[in-house]
């Protein structure tokens, strides 16, 4: 099976949905890297008992050795097409040079304004130039429309583009491979379960210090998540990025507990 199942309620693989089905014949063995994608990043299959996400190795890795999460953002504030609900080819500013496809598997967030809080997985896009505008291809139509007076989106790369872990212990963490990795390879990473990751709104401001990564209920916006800062709130979620704060009163993309 080269590809997970699809879903035929909506379009979208499995492995990007909620729930989605755990590849039983994944095309590429754990013990096996592959220069062609075979999957959708993070699907996950289980393997001698182990859970596995499939990955891509955004530099040489090696076996038994750590691996992270490195988001790159573009952002847009605000759009400048309004589009309807149903969309699937939306238009984007982007705010750093996009490669093509560097954002596929990834997340579009609308972080602020109207349609704040949706998301939606990115299936593909050509490449973009900085401060250019370029269509972005979503697997999921909007759904709602978005307005030129304030909506705000923003761009995640796949979570599941993994470099080795750094010493400063801000990363979000995935797991390891079995097997060396060549740069640009796509392997199974083993991992403790498959993190679900999704839009949340933010009471506060969060840093980048590893104190501040790990988040809590808000304490003064009901619905909200903020940085744990007593011992005895309930650690709920973690931040995953390593190069951007979190805005308060604005939606971002967290790993869920």
């Amino acid at each position: 099976m080269a590809n997970a199942p699809w879903d035929a309620r909506n379009g979208v693989p499995a492995s990007h949905r909620a729930g989605g089905a755990i590849e039983l014949a994944p095309a590429q063995s754990v013990y096996e890297a592959s220069t062609t994608k075979n999957h959708p990043l993070g699907t996950v299959t289980r393997a001698f008992g182990n859970w596995a996400v499939y990955c891509k190795a955004s530099e040489s890795l090696s076996k038994g050795k750590l691996v992270t999460a490195i988001p790159v953002l573009s952002t847009e504030d605000t759009v400048t097409v309004a589009h309807p609900i149903g969309t699937t080819a939306v238009t984007h500013t982007a705010s750093v040079e996009i490669s093509a496809n560097q954002f596929e598997d990834g997340f579009l967030v609308v972080d602020e304004g109207t349609a704040a809080g949706d998301s939606y997985p990115i299936k593909s896009h050509a490449a973009i130039a900085s401060a250019a505008a370029g269509t972005i291809n979503l697997y999921v139509g909007l759904l709602t429309a978005w307005a030129i007076a304030d909506s705000d989106i923003t761009l995640y790369t796949s979570p599941y583009n993994v470099q080795e872990s750094n010493t400063d212990q801000v990363e979000f963490p995935i797991g390891a491979p079995l097997i060396d990795v060549a740069s640009g390879s796509y392997f199974w990473c083993i991992c403790a379960a498959p993190p679900s990751f999704g839009p949340v709104l933010f009471d506060e401001a969060c840093g980048n210090a590893s104190g501040t990564r790990v988040l809590t209920i808000g304490s003064s916006t009901a619905g909200t998540v903020e940085a744990v800062d007593a011992t005895a709130e309930a650690a709920i979620a973690q931040a995953i990025l390593n190069a951007a704060d979190y805005e308060d009163a604005k939606y971002g993309l967290v790993a869920w507990k």
